[in-house]
């Protein structure tokens, strides 16, 4: 008998800070396929720690504006069913609030328009504008600040 076992479904895409305060991160803890027998007698290996998301904080690198951020939120609705609901990805996909990619406008573009990381599964967005891009950037950077002054 064979089984998928391991964090997904309903509860990790749409329970936002509750799934991501239960430490499943994308790319540690991956779901796996048991295939086992009632004689068995293989102990599986231990899975990685739990990872809480550390918001990245960068305010010497960027400086959120606040207008481009809430235009930016409207943008993230092509984002959430992966990237998670009020930024807190439960270990769907990755954290944005500790990437690196948003803090530069290059290497963002690369992975939201052009599709950098589809092998990986993140699809591409070509009709996305610069504007929109760049509102979504300032929207990840400040949900990243917020998360972290609110754990303070």
């Amino acid at each position: 008998m064979a089984l998928l076992v391991g964090w997904g479904g309903g509860y990790a895409g749409i329970a936002g800070e509750a799934a991501s305060d239960l430490g499943w991160a994308y790319g540690k803890h991956n779901r796996r396929l048991i295939a086992f027998s009632l004689d068995g007698n293989v102990e599986l290996p231990p899975l990685p720690e739990p990872h809480l998301v550390k918001p990245l904080q960068v305010p010497d690198l960027f400086e959120v504006n606040d207008q481009l951020a809430a235009g930016g939120a409207m943008v993230y609705g092509l984002c959430q069913s992966c990237h998670g609901w009020g930024m807190y990805a439960g270990g769907m996909a990755p954290d944005l609030r500790e990437s690196q990619v948003p803090l530069e406008k290059e290497a963002f573009t690369a992975v939201v328009r052009d599709g950098l990381l589809s092998p990986k599964g993140m699809p591409s967005f070509p009709d996305i504008s610069d504007e929109q891009l760049e509102a979504l950037m300032h929207h990840i950077r400040q949900r990243a600040h917020s998360s972290t002054t609110m754990a303070e």
